[in-house]
């Protein structure tokens, strides 16, 4: 029997914990500078704001190093169980306090740890189209966004990472050069009541779409 999401995150000793967070983070700069620029725009006051979800486009397994390391805040990373099982690596997502989610969708139980969570003042990332894309071109928002932000009360940050998909595409083996930009669009408001996940993860989605993250042409 597997445990829940919420039990799974295995809590490494505070020091030792945030030192290590540190030092991979500087590490994985250094590496990742060797092929990319990364530039962040607008990006929070992070030293002003409190808790918030941030919502980015998914379209390279390389997006959430990218997302932290253009973030001088640690985010709690909602991420699929595929990559979270991966026996070698599992250690550093419970390091880096992820909260595995079941592939293409949501549970209601790795939500819940999500909202504990922010509940405990970190900020969280739910990547809302649920994996990434085969195009590097926006999917369609699931309602996980919706349940998280209404909840919590947090704000939604949507953020458009532009270049990942060229820097590593999910069928490429090897990263190539090229630049990366991080944009960080306007706070929206947490859901309302009133309005269904599914309209308020299309309002996400048209967000990220506003800050440069490509959409299909319609037929």
């Amino acid at each position: 029997m597997r445990p829940p999401a919420a039990a799974v995150l295995r809590y490494f000793p505070r020091s030792f914990r945030g030192l290590t967070q540190r030092l991979v983070k500087f590490g994985a700069t250094g590496v990742l500078r060797l092929w990319q620029r990364i530039t962040a725009h607008d990006a929070p006051d992070w030293s002003a704001v409190g808790p918030v979800i941030l919502a980015p486009n998914h379209c390279s397994f390389a997006d959430p190093v990218v997302l932290q390391l253009a973030s001088k805040r640690h985010l709690t990373f909602l991420m699929t169980q595929t990559v979270y099982r991966i026996w070698w690596a599992r250690w550093f997502f419970q390091l880096w306090r992820a909260v595995p989610m079941p592939d293409g969708g949501h549970s209601t139980e790795a939500l819940k740890a999500a909202l504990q969570a922010l509940q405990e003042g970190r900020s969280v990332t739910i990547f809302p189209e649920g994996g990434v894309s085969k195009d590097g071109c926006l999917q369609r928002g699931h309602g996980g966004v919706a349940w998280l932000s209404q909840r919590s009360g947090v704000s939604v940050i949507p953020v458009a990472l532009c270049g990942t998909f060229e820097f590593l595409p999910r069928t490429a083996h090897w990263p190539r050069r090229g630049r990366i930009q991080v944009r960080f669009g306007a706070p929206l408001p947490p859901a309302s009541a009133n309005q269904s996940a599914t309209e308020y993860a299309a309002t996400v989605m048209d967000a990220i779409h506003a800050l440069g993250a490509p959409r299909r042409a319609a037929p």
